[in-house]
């Protein structure tokens, strides 16, 4: 995480079958019914996540954080990083999980950049709201 800067916002990229996709992967990864992510088009494409236990710390939202490092915007003390670390470790799965995926060697053969990785952010009805 000390070394990520989110350089640009990918969800406008992709298409109705890549956002199923997407959806698809993750809720196949994420199958013990903790987490369970929603594919909302109304305006605009997103991810919604419903989790059984909310996270004790909620970045920011992906448009005031893109082309900034992410550490700058995670808690740096002693007694905040470990309420960061459980979603920290589950964006890690998520990037491992991402990487190999058919759809980003889809993606990348037509030129376009992979979606190699998830922010989540809390919204204000209090769903994470997901942009690659």
């Amino acid at each position: 995480m000390e070394h990520l800067v989110p350089s640009a916002d990918l969800s406008a990229s992709l298409d109705a079958n890549e956002w199923q996709q997407l959806e698809a992967v993750l809720n196949a990864y994420f199958d013990d019914e903790t987490w369970r992510f929603f594919l909302n088009e109304n305006p605009v494409p997103r991810l919604f996540l419903r989790v059984t236990t909310p996270f004790a710390f909620s970045p920011l939202p992906i448009s005031e954080i893109i082309g900034r490092p992410i550490a700058s915007h995670w808690p740096s003390t002693t007694e905040a990083r470990p309420l960061a670390r459980p979603l920290a470790q589950r964006l890690n799965e998520i990037q491992m999980l991402l990487h190999e995926k058919p759809f980003n060697a889809e993606r990348e053969a037509s030129g376009k950049p992979p979606v190699n990785g998830l922010w989540l952010w809390d919204s204000p009805s209090r769903r994470l709201a997901i942009k690659p």
